[in-house]
């Protein structure tokens, strides 16, 4: 009997090597990969954090199969989950020093088209100047970490982003994006707490295999495949 939860539904890919994927998507929409998943993969599991490794992936193990955990898209995951479900804005940290930001006209536009909702998922910006704003909040979730980058990121990407029309699909698309540079990045180094909470809450969301551009998450190494690599 197979004990890890995302084992009945596989892609077969390097040699033998189970990743838990789904169709590929242009665009994070409402209907995106989350919806397509097989009905059947349910995380009834714990997975229990071993170690991280390469600074990119967490090492873990749900019954006897060993995985291996993609923490960016692990925590895309998660921070998408989290906005979908919130009845409140996240939390925001005030900047003690705001951030200037000179932009470009692409930049400029895409705080000028999406301002309200950058300010509900807590980035406050105020006009200073005619190419200048002045960031005054990011959301928690960026405390610590270089925001200055994520923030331009996001930007550049909402300036290239064909927002749906429909409001619930431009917000579900809007709210992956900022998923996306507000989560945990490669090379982010992770305490033992850290990477069990990711875990635990990525196990609560509705679709614990994919990220939410439709890539795949988890690898799974099952005994047997251990055993026929060293040949027994």
């Amino acid at each position: 009997m197979r004990v890890n939860p995302f084992a009945d539904s596989t892609d077969a890919r390097d040699d033998g090597l189970d990743v838990f994927s789904a169709p590929e998507v242009d665009q994070p929409t409402a209907d995106g990969p989350q919806q397509r998943l097989p009905a059947h993969i349910q995380a009834q599991e714990r997975m229990t954090a071993l170690c991280q490794l390469a600074g990119r992936y967490i090492v873990a193990q749900s019954g006897a199969d060993l995985l291996l955990v993609n923490q960016h898209r692990a925590a895309e995951r998660v921070l998408l989950h989290q906005l979908e479900q919130a009845q409140d804005p996240p939390p925001r940290q005030m900047l003690a020093v705001p951030l200037s930001i000179e932009a470009s006209p692409t930049e400029l536009a895409a705080i000028e088209n999406h301002h309200r909702m950058l300010a509900r998922l807590g980035f406050e910006f105020e006009q200073f100047g005619p190419n200048a704003h002045v960031l005054r909040s990011i959301p928690a979730s960026l405390v610590g970490r270089s925001y200055e980058t994520e923030v331009r990121e996001l930007l550049r990407d909402l300036a290239e982003w064909d927002a749906p029309t429909a409001d619930d699909r431009r917000r579900a698309g809007f709210a992956a994006l900022a998923a996306c540079h507000s989560a945990v990045k490669a090379g982010e180094t992770l305490t033992p707490a850290e990477m069990q909470r990711l875990l635990d809450d990525l196990l609560a969301t509705d679709a614990p295999a994919v990220c939410p551009h439709g890539d795949p998450i988890i690898m799974t190494i099952t005994p047997e495949q251990l055993d026929r690599r060293f040949k027994r």
